[in-house]
């Protein structure tokens, strides 16, 4: 998988580039100094699933033709 994700946000980028509404969230708790996870897989707890849902909010009030999020 280590190889594998860094493949998956370039083409992330390459979705974007091509006109695909694509957010990139991998960084969004980058900053996060609290457990945002509910278990040691990819669940997340309240307060990630917040952080999440604020990026995402804040993402689709933004006007299509200004630089994005993520």
């Amino acid at each position: 998988m280590a190889r594998l994700y860094p493949r998956l946000v370039e083409r992330s980028r390459e979705l974007s580039e091509g006109g695909v509404a694509f957010l990139d969230a991998t960084r969004v708790f980058d900053e996060v100094r609290v457990d945002v996870y509910s278990d040691s897989c990819c669940h997340y707890n309240d307060v990630g699933n917040r952080i999440l849902v604020d990026l995402i909010v804040k993402e689709m009030g933004r006007d299509p033709n200004r630089e994005r999020v993520g």
